[in-house]
């Protein structure tokens, strides 16, 4: 399986500081897209104003400093299980409704370097599942960087760049599958969120997958001591405890859904763990 090693990792960067000149003005130019509360943002809330902004929500990083950050996280979630625990759980939701030869459409939301998408791939092709692969971010840059960084892998993206008007530009039924990784909680505030949930059903065609950390008693303090045990880098260690502490209950998502549209009730289904800092969100629409 292909990773992203060290002679990768200095190629990347070689590369892309050869266009920083080029592109010196572009973080100032797309500042507006390059965070989820900026896109999504209905009033005057924005990310200076929230306590618990992660690295990756700052929008004037520069890209190679963004670049290490998503790396670093793509290490995390291979080494310890993260996309392969998604996976599974995708794997289950996928038999639901996967015809055998078919070409599936994938959507990932959120998608930074595409480093689940690329799992997943490889995951179909030991399946004899093909997938037409779709990444879907606010930085254009950083995808610019996930389409040649995915090639040089064998694996082949379509980009999209996420406007101003998210979601909505795609019409209904766009994607087979739309899927998500510890991408919601970015979304603030909470009905934000809900309504980017019902964006995501709106354009799946089959259905939606998503994962994202569930904030309860003891999750803060628990991610802390596994940080610590594991050796987890900094910027991951401050930005996962944010994460945890800005999270959202399944159940108050669940009831923003409800509430905007009862007849997707019996469509979707949250699922939390008891002793896992995450939940599962399950949407299979109706043929």
């Amino acid at each position: 399986m292909a990773e992203l090693n060290n002679e990768t990792k200095t190629e990347v960067k070689t590369d892309i500081e050869t266009k920083i000149k080029k592109e010196e003005n572009f973080n100032s130019r797309n500042s507006s897209k390059d965070s989820f509360l900026t896109i999504l943002k209905k009033n005057d809330y924005t990310v200076t104003k929230d306590p618990y902004m992660e690295v990756l929500d700052d929008p004037s990083l520069p890209l190679l400093r963004r670049l290490e950050v998503i790396m670093a996280l793509d290490k995390v979630n291979k080494q310890y299980g993260v996309y392969q625990s998604f996976i599974k759980g995708f794997e289950r939701f996928f038999n639901k409704k996967y015809i055998s030869s078919e070409k599936v459409s994938l959507f990932e939301v959120g998608s930074g370097l595409g480093g689940l998408s690329r799992e997943i791939e490889f995951w179909g092709r030991k399946r004899g599942v093909s997938f037409d692969l779709n990444l879907y971010d606010t930085q254009e840059d950083v995808l610019q960087v996930a389409e040649e960084l995915l090639a040089s892998q064998g694996v082949n993206v379509a980009k999209h760049i996420a406007s101003g008007n998210y979601l909505q530009d795609y019409a209904d039924n766009s994607f087979d599958y739309v899927i998500s990784l510890h991408v919601i909680h970015h979304i603030r505030p909470v009905n934000e969120a809900a309504k980017a949930l019902k964006e995501m059903m709106r354009i799946a065609k089959k259905g939606v997958y998503v994962v994202d950390f569930h904030k309860k008693w003891g999750s803060v303090t628990l991610f802390k001591v596994w940080n610590s045990l594991f050796g987890i880098n900094q910027d991951l260690s401050e930005d996962g405890i944010k994460s945890m502490q800005r999270a959202y209950s399944p159940e108050e998502l669940e009831r923003l859904i409800h509430n905007e549209d009862p007849s997707l009730a019996n469509q979707l289904h949250f699922k939390s763990h008891f002793l896992k800092p995450y939940w599962e969100f399950e949407f299979v629409k109706k043929e």
